[in-house]
């Protein structure tokens, strides 16, 4: 029997993807009230972080913890 931990992983992943938009936001503000342009390039930036956490949400909800043929449950390493 293997440990899901994939609640988990979603989790941790939806607070950072929030976090990541907030700080975009943020970046994308000030970088525009400012002018700065290390800001805004910071603030794309933070966009590809946002796709990461997405597609890491996507992968988590595609698979499958159990076992098949192909994938045999192994005892974890120590």
């Amino acid at each position: 029997m293997s440990y899901d931990n994939r609640a988990v992983v979603r989790r941790v992943l939806l607070i950072t993807l929030l976090l990541n938009i907030f700080v975009m936001v943020l970046k994308a503000i000030v970088g525009t009230l400012t002018g700065s342009r290390f800001l805004l390039a910071d603030a794309l930036h933070s966009v590809t972080d946002s796709a990461n956490n997405v597609l890491g949400l996507i992968t988590s909800h595609l698979s499958s913890p159990n076992p098949d043929r192909e994938h045999q449950a192994r005892a974890p390493e120590i």
